[in-house]
């Protein structure tokens, strides 16, 4: 996977961002993303982007990893 962005660097409680990202190169149909919250799964998805409302104070980490739909692994952000 390549490029992860957001919509912004900081956020307030409550407000949301956006996270996108290039599919990686050479993907092969059904790849999913996993998306994780401070090390926490948050959810499973197929799509190219994330909309997350921050809902902590401090830092928030945000890792996308993107699987192999085989069963042959994940990468990561």
């Amino acid at each position: 996977m390549n490029e992860l962005k957001t919509t912004t660097n900081s956020v307030e409680i409550g407000k949301e961002t956006t996270f996108t990202w290039i599919k990686p190169g050479g993907a092969v149909p059904g790849v999913t993303y996993n998306v994780k919250l401070n090390g926490a799964p948050v959810t499973t998805l197929s799509e190219t982007s994330y909309r997350a409302i921050i809902t902590t104070t401090g830092t928030n980490t945000f890792v996308v990893n993107a699987c192999n739909p085989e069963g042959v692994g994940c990468g990561g952000s």
